[in-house]
């Protein structure tokens, strides 16, 4: 309950969530998620069906986006 705590949760509500399992399936299917998806590590960037884990270079990430072609957004519209 310490780390709950420490994120300024309430810990009874903290402790009854682990105690029912409130969101478990909701856990289960996240986890199954990233297993099929590949995900050893974190940080892990997912576009679609794809994705490229652990730390990585900027060039890297914007390689990716581009392969998985995501447009570049006008910040200053």
């Amino acid at each position: 309950m310490g780390l709950a705590k420490s994120l300024g949760l309430p810990d009874k509500e903290a402790q009854k969530v682990l105690e029912t399992g409130a969101f478990r399936e909701a856990v289960d299917l996240d986890w199954s998620r990233a297993y099929r998806m590949g995900v050893t590590a974190v940080p892990t960037f997912v576009i679609g069906q794809r994705a490229m884990v652990g730390a990585q270079p900027y060039e890297a990430l914007e390689e990716f986006m581009r392969a998985n072609n995501v447009k570049k957004r006008d910040l200053n519209p």
